[in-house]
């Protein structure tokens, strides 16, 4: 009988503030017969429900439906956004991130819509390629995106992999992004004049300068990428394989390159044609389909093939 009550006051009190909107607390107390902090848990109950009832200063307010698609995310939203956050999860060493992002996503949610989505989000995964720990600093990281953000030229520590040694960079940092198992900055290089690749795992001792840059209009993140394998630059080949019928069914299934091209031919097996640019990223890619695959083009290939395989017979037979 009690819990009846209550629900009744409740609809009363939602029915209320709807016909009368944005009338302070001690208004609606005085037609409900109840306490003002009565009003003020039945604002949380009717939040917590969906019912878009908040209080502001004193005064109860509804949002419209307009207001309401704007501030609270919807089941799917939220799900996706906790699906994504737990897909980055690795991507960075701080390990309060990931916590204090999933409470903001909260706080722009009902808690219902955010347990629902919290409980798919544990059933449902995805796996980037993180076949190392991601190496990248949140302090590099978080100097980087001020630096971004002012157009400012940064100084920095390099990583070399050959030699193994440091350089001091000076960079113009143009766009920074997320791919495999790190970040990357795409940046002007003074010391080379030209647009570059860092993996920010091998930055450190970042540090904003006084220089101002202005982005290239011309130049896109989208575009610069278009054509890497992977995340090599450099010279582009033109990449003719025969991949024979054994694997045809993962190459078909599998997009290895968002410009490739792939036909079946008569005895099952697939012909595979792509130019980008990556001459190492490719022809590690290449080996690790063995005998299953032919080279057609380029011929350096196939003539670094022949070599392995002189190498081979010479060292086990």
């Amino acid at each position: 009988m009690e819990l009846n009550t209550k629900v009744d006051t409740m609809i009363r009190f939602i029915n209320l503030v709807k016909a009368r909107p944005n009338q302070h607390i001690d208004y609606y107390a005085d037609r409900l017969g109840r306490s003002s902090r009565t009003v003020r848990r039945y604002i949380d109950d009717a939040s917590f429900a969906g019912v878009p009832i908040y209080l502001d200063k004193s005064k109860v307010a509804l949002l419209d439906n307009a207001s309401l698609e704007k501030e609270l995310l919807n089941p799917t939203e939220t799900f996706l956004l906790l699906l994504s956050l737990g897909a980055l999860k690795n991507s960075t060493d701080d390990s309060n991130l990931y916590q204090r992002i999933t409470d903001a996503v909260n706080r722009y949610t009902n808690k219902f819509t955010f347990e629902e989505a919290k409980a798919l989000s544990n059933r449902v995964k995805i796996y980037p390629n993180l076949c190392e720990e991601v190496s990248s600093d949140p302090k590099v990281i978080d100097s980087i995106l001020k630096a971004i953000y002012a157009n400012r030229t940064i100084e920095f520590k390099y990583l070399k992999l050959s030699g193994n040694r440091k350089e001091t960079r000076k960079v113009d940092p143009y766009y920074l992004f997320f791919k495999r198992t790190d970040w990357y900055l795409i940046g002007k290089c003074h010391k080379r004049n030209e647009l570059r690749i860092f993996r920010v795992g091998r930055i450190e001792a970042v540090r904003q300068l006084l220089e101002q840059f202005i982005l290239p209009e011309d130049l896109s993140i989208d575009e610069y990428l278009a054509n890497v394998w992977e995340l090599e630059k450099g010279e582009e080949i033109e990449l003719e394989l025969l991949f024979k019928p054994e694997v045809a069914q993962i190459i078909m299934e599998t997009k290895y390159h968002p410009l490739e091209k792939k036909e079946y031919l008569n005895d099952g097996s697939i012909l595979y044609k792509v130019t980008c640019s990556g001459v190492n990223e490719t022809f590690r890619w290449i080996l690790s389909f063995g005998f299953n695959v032919e080279v057609i083009k380029p011929i350096s290939f196939r003539e670094k093939l022949l070599a392995i395989g002189s190498y081979l017979t010479n060292t086990y037979c």
